[in-house]
């Protein structure tokens, strides 16, 4: 899971500017208002990135707590969000001593980045643990359907950034019986001055299908309520959702 060091953190919200961060916490806030049996007032923010979803959750008065494996994110996530409290830790064994919340979330697929049957159930168990009774995760992943038929082995972008432009060449491999997408980027910072610099970083995330998905869930302690086609409340899942929802309860 050592991904989103240094200058790829520093990078990262130029390259996701265009993410839908304050629409995605909306649809979650809704599904906790659907579906819990309490008023929330704390979140659990698993994966919190540089903290653009953890912000807009604490712009809706909750109290926000993030766990993010990168600590280049997290410092990142701590200057734009003062209010809410980070900590670096890997999703399948952080430690909060004892803390309770009423939901939790891991948003933006990064439940993939454990790989595995054994540290998909690691992590859902973990968090599980931290949710209150009855509590409620809402996360996201990828679709296999969509991956295994649409994916783009080559990807090119170009951004501006303050003081320089970048070039990102992403390229992607399918490992398709073990149902992981390692994607290896290449950024080249070509900088106003007439420098430049290459960074290289590999990740490797994992697709599902819905049934595999919903097996991990019932196997951590957990009780699948609903399966959504990305933030949409009325949408339906086909081989064209590239991401799902699910909310689930701890049982």
């Amino acid at each position: 899971m050592e991904s989103y060091r240094g200058r790829f953190a520093e990078l990262y919200d130029l390259f996701y500017s265009d993410k839908a961060y304050e629409a995605e916490v909306e649809f979650v806030c809704w599904c906790l208002g659907r579906f819990s049996t309490r008023s929330v007032t704390s979140i659990l923010d698993v994966a919190c990135g540089t903290g653009e979803h953890a912000k807009y959750f604490a712009h809706r008065g909750l109290q926000v707590t993030g766990i993010d494996h990168s600590q280049s994110m997290v410092k990142i996530a701590r200057k734009k969000c003062p209010p809410a409290q980070f900590h670096v830790g890997d999703m399948r064994t952080f430690d909060l001593a004892g803390e309770q919340f009423d939901a939790g979330s891991c948003l933006f697929d990064s439940i993939g980045y454990v790989r595995t049957n054994e540290g998909v159930r690691a992590a859902f168990s973990r968090i599980s643990q931290y949710l209150r009774s009855e509590g409620i995760l809402v996360f996201e992943f990828w679709h296999a359907p969509a991956m295994l038929r649409f994916y783009e082995p080559l990807r090119v972008r170009w951004v501006d950034a303050e003081a320089s432009r970048i070039l990102r060449i992403s390229n992607t491999t399918l490992d398709v019986a073990r149902h992981l997408a390692e994607v290896r980027y290449t950024l080249i910072e070509l900088g106003n001055d007439g420098n430049y610099q290459r960074l290289d970083e590999t990740q490797t995330n994992r697709f599902f299908m819905l049934g595999e998905m919903e097996e991990l869930i019932s196997e951590s302690g957990l009780e699948l309520l609903q399966f959504f086609s990305g933030f949409s409340k009325d949408a339906q899942i086909d081989e064209r959702t590239w991401h799902v929802v699910g909310v689930a309860r701890r049982t």
